[in-house]
Protein backbone atom coordinates (compact mmCIF):
# COMPACT_ATOMS: atom_id res chain seq x y z
CA UNK A 1 0.00 0.00 0.00
CA UNK A 2 1.35 3.42 -0.78
CA UNK A 3 0.41 7.03 -0.85
CA UNK A 4 1.71 9.83 -3.00
CA UNK A 5 0.98 13.46 -2.37
CA UNK A 6 1.66 16.46 -4.47
CA UNK A 7 0.73 19.86 -3.15
CA UNK A 8 1.55 23.25 -4.52
CA UNK A 9 1.88 26.41 -2.51
CA UNK A 10 2.35 29.56 -4.58
CA UNK A 11 5.40 30.82 -2.68
CA UNK A 12 7.03 27.38 -2.37
CA UNK A 13 7.88 24.52 -4.62
CA UNK A 14 5.35 21.71 -4.75
CA UNK A 15 5.51 19.02 -2.09
CA UNK A 16 6.38 15.75 -3.73
CA UNK A 17 6.51 12.95 -1.21
CA UNK A 18 5.75 9.25 -1.10
CA UNK A 19 5.23 6.87 1.81
CA UNK A 20 4.80 3.13 1.53
CA UNK A 21 3.79 0.32 3.82
CA UNK A 22 1.30 -2.48 4.26
CA UNK A 23 -2.37 -2.26 5.21
CA UNK A 24 -1.53 -2.81 8.90
CA UNK A 25 0.40 0.44 8.99
CA UNK A 26 -2.24 2.70 7.44
CA UNK A 27 -2.43 4.91 10.55
CA UNK A 28 1.34 5.40 10.57
CA UNK A 29 1.29 6.18 6.84
CA UNK A 30 -1.44 8.75 7.38
CA UNK A 31 0.60 10.34 10.18
CA UNK A 32 3.68 10.46 7.93
CA UNK A 33 1.65 12.20 5.22
CA UNK A 34 0.25 14.67 7.77
CA UNK A 35 3.80 15.42 8.96
CA UNK A 36 4.94 16.05 5.38
CA UNK A 37 2.02 18.39 4.68
CA UNK A 38 2.59 20.27 7.94
CA UNK A 39 6.32 20.63 7.23
CA UNK A 40 5.60 21.83 3.69
CA UNK A 41 3.13 24.51 4.67
CA UNK A 42 4.56 25.64 8.01
CA UNK A 43 8.26 24.85 7.62
CA UNK A 44 8.53 22.98 10.90
CA UNK A 45 8.22 19.45 12.19
CA UNK A 46 4.81 18.29 13.37
CA UNK A 47 3.60 16.04 16.15
CA UNK A 48 1.80 13.35 14.15
CA UNK A 49 4.37 10.64 14.98
CA UNK A 50 4.61 11.66 18.65
CA UNK A 51 3.79 9.59 21.71
CA UNK A 52 2.27 10.93 24.92
CA UNK A 53 2.71 9.73 28.51
CA UNK A 54 -0.06 9.90 31.08
CA UNK A 55 -1.26 8.49 34.37
CA UNK A 56 -4.58 6.69 34.35
CA UNK A 57 -6.55 5.94 37.47
CA UNK A 58 -7.26 2.27 37.89
CA UNK A 59 -9.31 0.44 40.50
CA UNK A 60 -9.35 1.49 44.17
CA UNK A 61 -7.55 4.78 43.56
CA UNK A 62 -4.44 3.17 42.14
CA UNK A 63 -2.96 4.53 38.94
CA UNK A 64 -0.47 3.47 36.34
CA UNK A 65 1.75 5.21 33.82
CA UNK A 66 0.83 4.63 30.18
CA UNK A 67 2.05 5.79 26.78
CA UNK A 68 0.05 6.15 23.57
CA UNK A 69 0.23 7.68 20.14
CA UNK A 70 -0.82 11.33 20.19
CA UNK A 71 -4.31 10.32 19.04
CA UNK A 72 -4.79 7.75 21.83
CA UNK A 73 -4.07 4.60 19.81
CA UNK A 74 -1.44 1.96 20.69
CA UNK A 75 -1.74 2.39 24.44
CA UNK A 76 1.02 0.71 26.44
CA UNK A 77 0.90 0.24 30.21
CA UNK A 78 4.35 0.82 31.76
CA UNK A 79 3.69 0.26 35.46
CA UNK A 80 1.86 -2.59 37.18
CA UNK A 81 2.81 -2.51 40.85
CA UNK A 82 -0.54 -1.60 42.41
CA UNK A 83 0.41 1.85 43.62
CA UNK A 84 -0.32 5.46 42.73
CA UNK A 85 1.98 6.40 39.84
CA UNK A 86 1.75 9.97 38.54
CA UNK A 87 3.52 12.82 36.72
CA UNK A 88 5.35 10.99 33.91
CA UNK A 89 8.12 12.95 32.18
CA UNK A 90 9.94 11.95 28.98
CA UNK A 91 13.72 11.81 28.69
CA UNK A 92 14.93 13.99 25.78
CA UNK A 93 15.87 10.85 23.83
CA UNK A 94 12.34 9.44 24.22
CA UNK A 95 13.82 6.16 25.45
CA UNK A 96 12.67 6.40 29.07
CA UNK A 97 10.26 8.12 31.41
CA UNK A 98 10.53 9.30 34.99
CA UNK A 99 7.49 9.34 37.26
CA UNK A 100 6.44 9.70 40.89
CA UNK A 101 5.23 6.59 42.72
CA UNK A 102 3.89 5.96 46.20
CA UNK A 103 4.91 2.31 46.03
CA UNK A 104 6.54 2.39 49.48
CA UNK A 105 4.14 5.03 50.90
CA UNK A 106 6.59 7.90 50.34
CA UNK A 107 6.47 9.74 47.00
CA UNK A 108 9.67 8.60 45.25
CA UNK A 109 10.99 9.07 41.72
CA UNK A 110 11.34 6.12 39.36
CA UNK A 111 12.52 5.66 35.78
CA UNK A 112 11.31 3.05 33.30
CA UNK A 113 12.07 2.25 29.68
CA UNK A 114 9.56 3.68 27.23
CA UNK A 115 9.28 0.14 25.86
CA UNK A 116 8.28 -1.14 29.31
CA UNK A 117 10.15 -3.20 31.85
CA UNK A 118 10.91 -3.02 35.53
CA UNK A 119 10.87 0.52 36.96
CA UNK A 120 13.95 1.56 38.94
CA UNK A 121 13.72 3.86 41.97
CA UNK A 122 16.11 6.82 41.67
CA UNK A 123 15.21 8.80 44.82
CA UNK A 124 14.83 7.69 48.44
CA UNK A 125 14.68 10.98 50.30
CA UNK A 126 12.17 11.59 53.08
CA UNK A 127 9.38 13.94 52.07
CA UNK A 128 8.03 14.75 48.62
CA UNK A 129 10.05 13.54 45.64
CA UNK A 130 7.84 14.66 42.76
CA UNK A 131 7.90 16.39 39.42
CA UNK A 132 10.86 14.64 37.79
CA UNK A 133 12.54 16.34 34.86
CA UNK A 134 15.55 15.40 32.76
CA UNK A 135 18.32 17.78 31.83
CA UNK A 136 18.28 18.82 28.15
CA UNK A 137 21.23 16.55 27.36
CA UNK A 138 19.43 13.63 29.06
CA UNK A 139 22.35 12.75 31.34
CA UNK A 140 20.63 13.56 34.61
Amino acid sequence: MGCEIELAKPERAALDSAVTGDAKSIRRLAHQVANAVHRHYLGEDAFFLSRIAFSRRERRGRGDVWTADWDGHRQTRLTRHGSINILPAWAPSGSMLAFTSLLWSNPDLFVVSAAGGRPRRVSRQQGLNTGAAFSPDGRS
